[in-house]
């Protein structure tokens, strides 16, 4: 999505969902992964992919790298950022949003 994009961040109030105009303002930027990390991502992905290759794998270890791959995506992709239209900026994973459409 380009920066500057108009968007409506979702808010849910008492059931009912609002949007709340907002522009794209880029992701905060992530991080790199450690030499340790890098590792445990190749060995997390082998894991992942025997399992859907119809390997037998430990189903706990193969929920640990799930989890560990979900965790360090989130970290290194970054989080999108968001300007209200007061100046305040808004970010983080747990955002919903959608395109503001014309």
């Amino acid at each position: 999505m380009p920066a500057g994009q108009a968007v409506e961040l979702l808010v849910g109030r008492r059931g009912a969902t609002y949007g709340v105009p907002a522009a794209y303002d880029g992701d905060a930027p992530g991080r790199r992964l450690t030499d340790d990390e890098r590792l445990a991502v190749i060995r997390a992905s082998a894991m992942l992919a025997d399992a859907i290759g119809g390997q037998t794998v430990d189903e706990l270890e193969l929920n640990n790298a799930l989890e560990l791959l979900h965790r360090l995506s989130l970290e290194v992709e970054g989080v999108p950022r968001f300007r209200l239209s007061s100046g305040q900026s808004v970010s983080g994973n747990d955002v919903a949003y959608r395109a503001k459409l014309d």
